[in-house]
């Protein structure tokens, strides 16, 4: 689960990466990341409603996985990723753009299937809110 309730961007991000440190040395072959999204009637979409919640950010995910795995831990763990509700209101996503949102479930998806790093570097689209982003990672 990455972004649980309760939990900014960075400790989501902490909180990924740790249980991903542990599932590796425990030599799990794939690991599959959810990243949270607002279901009907939950505590989660009331939270929401109240702008207590947000859901995470694309550059969260793309920062977690950065750090806690590389090209090594890619041969023999697998991650797996595909989000529901991505680049809407009530899932994983950036600022709602269509070219951020495209550009963000584009760079995961290519990702999840070659399972290489650096497609998480790559950016088709360098959008404004990413340094929104910065600025709230920690507190929101």
């Amino acid at each position: 689960m990455f972004k649980p309730l309760f939990l900014n961007e960075q400790a989501a991000i902490d909180d990924c990466s740790n249980s991903i440190d542990v599932l590796k040395s425990l030599g799990v072959n794939s690991i599959s990341i959810n990243p949270m999204n607002i279901q009907k009637g939950t505590l989660t979409e009331y939270l929401w409603f109240q702008n207590r919640y947000r859901p995470p950010w694309f550059y969260s995910l793309f920062k977690c996985i950065k750090k806690s795995v590389n090209e090594g831990d890619l041969n023999t763990t697998r991650i797996l990723c595909d989000p529901s509700g991505a680049g809407t209101k009530r899932g994983i996503h950036n600022c709602l753009k269509r070219k951020c949102e495209n550009s963000a479930k584009t760079i995961l998806k290519n990702f999840v299937l070659s399972q290489d790093i650096t497609e998480l570097e790559k950016q088709e689209y360098e959008c404004t809110c990413r340094k929104k982003y910065n600025l709230k990672k920690v507190f929101y």
